[in-house]
């Protein structure tokens, strides 16, 4: 079984420094990667450039060369994608998250942060390669998690820039956003609760959120929850009347009407389907997956 394959199997909520906490959606691996196209998602997508390859991040307007050791990052609602200027492609390791809690220090840094790019970051190599390692032998769970936490946790130093930098009043945006992730599970979860727990009105919030990722807090919500039940279909075994619940739907139409809408298929054959597709077929319809709603 492939090292991506086994971290896949595991579902992780991992605490990181300062009481930071992160979800991990999604591990992938390509030694090729091909071009893709313009995309953005509700979710951090940290990305490195292998031993071969050399592209290009393009962000908006904004253009950043890869070579190998590169790291970079597409943050939650940023329109981006990714190129190669030789062949064969980019060897890329990436992994998807979301954070659920900020805490202080190094992870309210880096999600306040807007560096998304770094020539070399030797630390995150050593730990993604570590990781690899470790995680291709199914019973070294205890230390594969302890990887996870200190590969994150050294992707948010490396993209956390300067503290001095940072704006002294916090970012309401992405405190909105973390409190969307912690709280999917709430079939009540809205506009109005997520106002009202950061205290403030649902107008700031609305204007705040899609200044950050480019649409409104309800449609973040009902992406984020179907990221979530997209990886929960391929991680897990749970019913679909369960999974439903698990990420705030009130019943299995509801959520089979959403998750079709989105993704063009039911949930019930996306986890048929996806659950034995090849890594390559997974690869290439991450990288085709589309906006954000």
């Amino acid at each position: 079984m492939e090292w991506t394959e086994q971290l896949n199997r595991r579902v992780y909520r991992v605490a990181l420094a300062g009481g930071g906490a992160v979800e991990v959606l999604h591990w992938a691996y390509s030694p090729d990667l091909p071009d893709n196209v313009w995309h953005r998602h509700a979710y951090f997508e940290a990305c490195l450039v292998g031993d071969s390859g050399a592209g290009a991040f393009l962000v908006g307007d904004d253009r950043h060369a890869l070579l190998p050791g590169t790291l970079f990052l597409a943050r939650p609602g940023a329109l981006h994608r990714i190129e190669n200027v030789q062949a064969p492609g980019m060897e890329l390791f990436w992994v998807s998250f979301a954070l659920e809690k900020l805490g202080e220090g190094v992870v309210r840094r880096f999600a306040e942060s807007e560096v998304v790019w770094q020539a070399s970051a030797p630390a995150v190599t050593s730990l993604w390669q570590g990781l690899r390692t470790v995680a291709s032998d199914p019973n070294a769970e205890p230390e594969t998690v302890h990887l996870t936490a200190a590969l994150l946790t050294a992707i948010a130093r490396a993209c956390g820039g300067a503290e001095e930098s940072l704006p002294q009043e916090s970012d309401t945006a992405q405190q909105a956003l973390a409190y969307i992730h912690e709280h999917l599970a709430q079939r009540e979860l809205s506009v109005a609760s997520v106002a009202h727990a950061l205290a403030i009105s649902p107008r700031h919030l609305t204007r705040r959120i899609t200044e950050r990722v480019g649409v409104g807090p309800a449609a973040y919500i009902e992406r984020a929850r179907l990221d979530r039940a997209r990886t929960l279909l391929l991680r897990t075994d749970e019913p679909l009347k369960q999974l439903a619940l698990l990420v705030g739907y009130p019943d299995v139409h509801h959520f089979t009407r959403a998750f079709s809408r989105v993704f063009g298929c039911p949930p019930g054959r996306f986890r048929a389907t996806q659950g034995a597709a090849s890594q390559r077929e997974l690869v290439a319809n991450r990288q085709n997956e589309g906006t954000l709603v």
